[in-house]
């Protein structure tokens, strides 16, 4: 009998290659599976699903989220990506732009018009965009609109990026090694207007090993302290002296810490040996007041002799006019340009100057670029008849343009006043070509009822703010903070405080009773409010402290050192030397600093005038300027007869001050306030 064996089951033992296989399959097909499953139950709904949605914010990416005048943003797009198992079957997914829109810093909409690329690498198809220059004409905050459409379903995705909020100059965009070369700086806010208080770090990498870090908060980027006021200044807002030690490519990285953000921007210049020619822009604004019209020069050495002309491009709306050495004007072939031409005759080793004055359209926030400066050399004749002489060379005599910021100040302002009711402070608004709009509107606050006799407002230079001093008849001193153009609706009462430290003033009988012993103004670089007053620390307010004064600061948020602004012996008081009762204050800030110089008169026996010091955080070097002012009564009651300012340059202050009235004098002194510390 034969046998029966049993066979056995054999077991399937999965090998690694197997597992990878499946693995690999996994990965493809669920992405697919989601996109099918999710597309089906978002038709039900009316949804997009939430797969083509990821596919879609994954498709788009700017290279960088800030960009300097002379670049141009772009924005890419993954058209289409083939599946790895296409061959299967599996349809690529692809992407088309509908539409793309610019919201600029003025929060207009606009329609763009746009260069377009396309490459492929692997699988994926790529498109950019590139936006027009032409609407990139105000610096600022953008926001790119992008609409995409994918498997019949739209989406739109925002980008946003800053355009010309950095503007970087070099005097010698070509120069030679061991040559000081100026770099200045401009920094803008979203809407692009000056930024004075930014925190600067600029790094510098040439060949090798050569190296350079400068930053305001070491000092070696310095602040120009007219930067704040918006005004006429031929220096850049902030610069620093950088001297490369050997030829080639220096590459600079600028980094701004602002209050709204970090911006960054590369840019570069270059070093040689012998560059044909050695240019500086020796006398160029880096921001301009566009009221104002700013003249202008080149210092200009060629290596050889030259004879030819030389062209300076600048805006087609730029009012030119003085240019020297018989220069002219001409259209360009480009119509937003305009030439400027000089005909030369040059020796080598010497140095020539070229200049013109512009006049930019009075528009604010604007950003302009003017050269880059360019020569071309005659054609030489050969001196044969019939034969072609040299043929003419182009030269570049600069590697980049210059970058000009055009910054304006508001052209609004308001007019505050008290009339004939008791503790009512009354203002205006004032639009542009002086008309005032709105209406009359008021505000009252404090409790005594009695006339204002001084207002002083002062405005915030970090924000929008005016802070507002009046003082009363009876003493009262009322300050008051308000926003957004200072109406009734927009006040900041939570804010506002009063002291009742002033004597009582008896303007109408006795006009040397008048006196004006408070003042307000705002730190240059923190935009902290400082308030300088008369008070009464001892007897409840009746009586003002002799030879004390008292101040409180405003920091955007909260009053200091005391939160109530009461005057306090020990927390906010400053001690004079004289005995005698303050009668007027006078406060200047500092440019490009937190100091603030005080000046104060006294209605002491000999009628004194103190100035001092405020560093940023304490008051300090107090001086006695005078001891004996003008004799007039009412001067010298009224404690007016003096001013005080800072030197821009030197960063000293003076004080003025009248003597007796018999000898029709006014005298100075000059304190160097360096020496003092």
């Amino acid at each position: 009998m034969k046998r029966i064996r049993k066979k056995r089951r054999k077991h399937f033992l999965p090998t690694w290659p197997f597992i990878m296989a499946v693995l690999v399959l996994a990965f493809v097909f669920t992405p697919f599976l989601h996109k099918v499953i999710s597309t089906a139950q978002s038709q039900e709904v009316n949804t997009i699903p939430w797969a083509i949605a990821r596919d879609i914010d994954r498709s788009l990416s700017m290279p960088q989220a800030d960009f300097h005048i002379g670049e141009i943003p772009t924005v890419t797009v993954a058209l289409s990506e083939k599946p790895l198992l296409s061959f299967l079957g599996i349809p690529a997914d692809t992407r088309q732009v509908t539409s793309i829109e610019l919201i600029n810093p003025l929060g207009e909409e606009r329609s763009l018009e746009f260069a377009f690329s396309e490459q492929r690498k692997g699988r994926k198809t790529y498109g950019e965009f590139s936006i027009d220059p032409s609407v990139l004409s105000t610096p600022g905050h953008y926001v790119l609109q992008v609409d995409l459409e994918q498997n019949g379903y739209s989406k739109m995705i925002e980008k946003d990026f800053s355009w010309g909020v950095l503007a970087v100059n070099v005097r010698r965009s070509v120069t030679r090694p061991n040559i000081p070369n100026e770099i200045g700086l401009a920094v803008l806010d979203d809407e692009g207007h000056t930024l004075c208080d930014a925190d600067l770090t600029v790094t510098i990498r040439g060949p090798g090993k050569d190296r350079y870090r400068a930053t305001t908060n070491s000092g070696s980027v310095h602040r120009n302290p007219s930067c704040a006021d918006k005004t006429f200044t031929m220096e850049p807002d902030y610069s620093f002296d950088f001297t490369p030690r050997a030829a080639g490519t220096y590459s600079m990285r600028v980094v701004a810490e602002t209050a709204n953000g970090q911006h960054e921007i590369t840019d570069s210049f270059f070093v040689q040996e012998n560059p044909d020619f050695d240019v500086e822009r020796t006398v160029f604004p880096t921001r301009i007041y566009p009221p104002e019209a700013y003249p202008v020069s080149f210092s200009i050495k060629p290596a050889n002799d030259f004879s030819g002309t030389v062209v300076e491009t600048v805006p087609a709306d730029f009012s030119i006019s003085e240019i020297s050495d018989g220069g002219v004007s001409q259209v360009a072939s480009d119509p937003e340009e305009e030439n400027i031409i000089w005909e030369v005759d040059w020796q080598a080793g010497e140095t020539y100057t070229l200049g013109y004055t512009f006049d930019a359209p009075d528009v604010s926030p604007e950003f302009y670029t003017l050269g880059p400066l360019r020569a071309s050399q005659h054609v030489s004749p050969s001196g044969l008849l019939g034969a072609f002489g040299t043929p003419a060379r182009q030269f570049d005599l600069e590697a980049r343009q210059w970058q000009i910021a055009s910054d304006a100040v508001t052209p609004t302002g308001r007019l505050y006043y008290g009339d004939g009711t008791n503790s009512v402070l009354r203002f205006y608004n004032n639009t542009y070509d002086f008309g005032f709009a709105g209406g009359e509107q008021t505000y009252t606050h404090g409790a005594s009822g009695s006339l204002i006799r001084f207002i002083v407002a002062k405005p915030a230079i970090t924000r929008d703010e005016i802070m507002i001093g009046a003082l009363k008849a009876d003493g009262q001193l009322m300050v008051i903070k308000g926003v957004n153009g200072y109406d009734d609706g927009t006040t900041d009462y939570a804010t506002a405080w009063t002291t009742a430290a002033n004597n009582a003033m008896t303007c109408e009988g006795t006009e040397a009773d008048c006196t004006r012993a408070f003042d307000i103004t705002y730190e240059r670089l923190s935009g902290r409010a400082m308030v300088v007053y008369a008070g009464d620390s001892q007897d409840a307010g009746t009586v003002i402290d002799d030879s004390k004064l008292f101040y409180c600061y405003y920091d955007g948020t909260n009053w200091g050192p005391v939160s109530n602004c009461a005057p306090t012996t020990g927390t906010n008081d400053i001690s004079l030397s004289s005995a005698g009762r303050p009668t007027h204050v006078s406060l200047k800030p500092k440019g490009g600093s937190n100091e603030i110089l005080m000046g104060v008169g006294i209605d002491a026996t000999t009628h004194e005038v103190e100035a001092y010091r405020w560093t940023g955080s304490a008051w300090t070097d107090q001086v006695v300027a005078t001891d004996t002012t003008d004799s007039i009564t009412n001067a010298n009651n009224q404690g007016s007869a003096f001013d005080i300012e800072w030197e821009s340059n030197s960063g000293d202050a003076l004080v003025a001050y009248a003597t007796t009235a018999s000898s029709s004098e006014i005298k100075y002194k000059l304190l160097n306030l360096k020496l003092l510390n």
